[in-house]
C-alpha cells in the first residue's frame, strides 16, 4: 500500500455548545471526559467567540496553550444549524426557546500530531464533520485524516492575497478579508489553509481564524477573519480585498517582513513543502518574527537584502528591523558562496550610501552594519586599493565606529593600516607605534614597504605615510645606520613628493638634524656627497645648507657639482 492512501490518526478532545430544551443561555452540552475540564471548553469556546453569524455553516479554528496538565492543542469549531431531523445531528434539536440555536462543535487535537503529520485545518475539519457527538457519549475521538494529498491548483491573483494575508499578519495586527461574501465557508477555510502554508508551521500553534465574524463582536479574538465590513476599533487591523491582492506597501519598520516577501515569491511552490517541515512553535511576535526571516533558506539575493537595508536605513527603521539585515548578509558570509557577487555587493554599498555615517543607531548596531558592509565589498586583507574605495564612499577618511572596525580587520601592508588609524586628528603616533611593535612589525618594514610602492600612493596620502614610516624607523636599535643605508630617504622622497622641494627639503632637514645633531661639521658635509648610499637631491643639497656653516657652501656647490661621479656616472 502506497504511504499516501494510509489513512493519519490523531485524538481529539471535543465538546458540544448550545441550547437545548428551556436554557435561556449558551452552554457546554457535554463533553469528551479527558485533560479539558468543562470550564476549560466554555473558556475557549468564549474566548474566541466571533459574533452572530447570518451564514451557516462557518469554521473557526484557534489554539490552546500547554499548562502542566496537557501539551498544546490546535482547535477547529464548526459553526452550524442542527439538521431538522435529530436522528440525523446526535440528538440535537433545531429550535430551542422558539428561536433557531447556532451550535459549536469543537474539536482539539495535540499540537505535536497535528505537526508531526503536517495536517491541516480542512483535513480536520472534513475528518470531523460526520461526528455530531450524541448524548452519552464521553469519551475521546480517534479521529481519521484523510490520507496526504497533491496540492490544490492555486490561483495566482489568490497567491499573491495568501502572500500579502502572511505578511500582513507578520506585522502582528489583526487581518480581516472583506468582500467574499459569496464564497463558501469550505473555501474560505481552505485560503485560511493557503496563508498559513506561506508562514512556518509552528505558527499554527499561535494562531486563531475564522471564516466569518461579526464586525460589532465586542471582543474579537481572531488573528485573520472574514468579515462583510470594517470594525471600528481605531484603525488596529490591516484590511485585503478578496480577489484584490495589489501591491502590499510595508513601512520602514516591517523592513523584514519585506525580506520574508520578497523571498516567498521568489521560492514560489517551493516555500510551502519547506516551511510545513519548521514545526517548533513560533508566536506572532517581533522577536519570534526575526527568528523566521533569520533562519529562512540561503537562496536570497544578497543585492537585495542590501537594497530593502537601504530602504529601512532610508525610512528610519528601527534597530530590531536592522539588525535582522545584518543577521542576513552574515549568513550570507558564512555560506559558501558568501565571495559570489562580491562586485556586485559593492556597487549597491556605494550607490546607497551604506558605509556612511548612520548617528540614528546605537554603536553596536552600527559595528555589526559596517563589519558585515565591509566583508561583502571587500577581499581581506584590505589592500590600499579597497582603503582609497572606502574613502570615496563615505567623502573622506573613515572616522567613528567606522574607522574602529576597520582597525580590526587586517590589511595587506602597513599603508592602508595607518591611513586607517591616522584619520582620526587626535589620534597620537605613539599609540601607533606601541601597536606595530606589539604586533612584531620591524622598525624597518613601513619604509621599506614605502620605498616598494612610492608610485601607487595617492598624492594626499603620502604626507601622513611618510611622516610615519619615518618616524618608526627612529625607534630600531640603531636608527642612524639605517637612515644612512637609506640615503637618509632623499629618493624616496623626491618619489612621493615630485616637484615639491618644500615637502622634501622640510623632512630631510629634520632627518638631518636628528641624525647629525643641530649643525653639520665640513668633514659630515663632505661625507654625505661622497656617501655611495646617499643620493643627492637638490632638497637634500639645500637640507645640507640649512645645517652647513655658511662658510661651507661653497664647499657645497663644489661637491654636489660632482654628484654624478659619486655615483657611477660619467663626468
Amino acid at each position: 500500500m502506497d504511504d499516501r492512501d494510509v489513512p493519519r490518526l490523531v485524538t481529539a478532545e471535543w465538546a458540544l455548545w448550545g441550547k437545548e430544551g428551556g436554557d435561556t443561555a449558551y452552554r457546554v452540552l457535554r463533553c469528551s471526559d479527558g485533560v479539558f475540564s468543562r470550564d476549560d471548553f466554555r473558556a475557549v469556546i468564549l474566548r474566541y467567540a466571533s459574533g452572530v453569524k447570518h451564514r451557516l455553516p462557518q469554521y473557526t479554528v484557534c489554539w490552546i496553550p500547554d499548562t502542566p496538565r496537557h501539551p498544546a492543542y490546535l482547535g477547529v469549531a464548526v459553526h452550524e444549524l442542527a439538521d431538522p431531523d435529530p436522528s440525523r445531528s446526535g440528538g440535537r434539536s433545531r429550535i430551542a426557546g422558539g428561536q433557531e440555536v447556532e451550535y459549536v462543535r469543537l474539536f482539539c487535537v495535540p499540537y505535536a500530531e497535528m505537526a508531526k503529520l503536517a495536517a491541516g485545518y480542512p483535513d480536520l475539519a472534513e475528518a470531523v464533520m460526520e461526528c455530531q457527538l450524541p448524548a452519552g457519549e464521553t469519551a475521546p475521538l480517534l479521529v481519521a485524516l484523510r490520507p496526504a494529498a497533491a496540492p490544490r491548483p492555486v490561483a495566482a491573483k489568490s497567491r499573491m492575497l495568501a502572500e500579502n494575508v502572511a505578511a500582513l499578519l507578520l506585522t502582528t495586527r489583526p487581518v480581516c478579508v472583506l468582500g467574499a461574501e459569496e464564497v463558501r465557508a469550505e473555501d474560505r477555510l481552505w485560503f485560511i489553509e493557503l496563508v498559513m502554508s506561506l508562514l512556518p508551521y509552528g505558527m499554527r500553534s499561535r494562531l486563531s481564524a475564522s471564516t466569518l465574524a461579526s464586525p460589532t463582536a465586542q471582543r474579537l479574538n481572531v488573528r485573520l477573519y472574514f468579515a462583510s465590513t470594517p470594525r471600528d476599533d481605531a484603525g488596529k487591523t490591516s484590511y485585503v480585498t478578496w480577489g484584490e491582492p495589489g501591491a502590499l506597501r510595508l513601512g520602514g519598520e516591517h523592513e523584514a517582513i519585506g525580506l520574508y516577501l520578497e523571498w516567498l515569491r521568489r521560492a514560489g511552490q517551493a516555500a510551502a513543502p519547506e516551511l510545513a517541515q519548521r514545526s517548533m512553535p513560533l508566536r506572532f511576535t517581533p522577536d519570534d518574527v526575526g527568528v523566521l526571516v533569520r533562519d529562512l533558506p540561503r537562496d536570497r539575493r544578497v543585492t537585495q537584502i542590501l537594497e530593502n537595508l537601504a530602504d529601512g536605513l532610508r525610512d528610519g527603521a528601527g534597530e530590531p528591523a536592522i539588525g535582522l539585515s545584518v543577521a542576513l548578509l552574515r549568513r550570507h558570509l558564512a555560506s559558501p558562496h558568501g565571495a559570489v557577487g562580491r562586485e556586485a555587493s559593492r556597487e549597491v554599498i556605494f550607490r546607497r550610501g551604506l558605509l556612511k555615517d548612520h548617528g540614528n543607531l546605537s554603536q553596536g548596531t552600527q559595528a555589526s552594519l559596517y563589519q558585515a558592509l565591509i566583508l561583502l565589498a571587500f577581499a581581506t586583507p584590505l589592500t590600499y586599493d579597497s582603503y582609497c574605495e572606502i574613502e570615496q564612499a563615505v567623502g573622506g577618511p573613515p572616522r567613528g565606529t567606522l574607522r574602529t572596525v576597520l582597525l580590526g580587520l587586517k590589511f595587506a601592508s602597513f599603508i592602508p593600516w595607518v591611513l586607517v588609524a591616522k584619520s582620526e586628528p587626535t589620534f597620537r603616533a605613539r599609540r601607533l607605534t606601541s601597536d606595530l611593535a606589539r604586533g612584531g612589525v620591524a622598525p624597518t618594514t613601513p619604509i621599506d614597504e614605502l620605498a616598494k610602492l612610492t608610485r601607487t600612493v595617492r598624492a594626499e596620502h603620502c604626507a601622513v605615510v611618510y611622516d610615519f614610516a619615518a618616524h618608526y624607523l627612529r625607534t630600531a636599535q640603531d636608527p642612524v645606520r639605517e637612515l644612512r643605508c637609506r640615503g637618509y630617504l632623499a629618493e624616496i622622497l623626491e618619489a612621493i613628493f615630485p616637484g615639491d622641494l618644500r615637502a622634501q627639503r622640510t623632512r630631510l632637514t629634520e632627518t638631518l638634524r636628528f641624525a647629525y645633531g643641530a649643525r653639520l661639521s665640513q668633514g659630515q658635509v663632505e661625507d654625505l656627497f661622497v656617501d655611495p648610499a646617499v643620493y643627492p637631491t637638490t632638497a637634500l643639497e639645500q637640507a645640507v645648507r640649512d645645517l652647513a656653516r655658511p662658510a661651507d657652501n661653497r664647499l657645497i656647490g663644489r661637491l654636489s657639482g660632482r654628484r654624478g661621479r659619486f655615483h657611477g656616472l660619467p663626468d
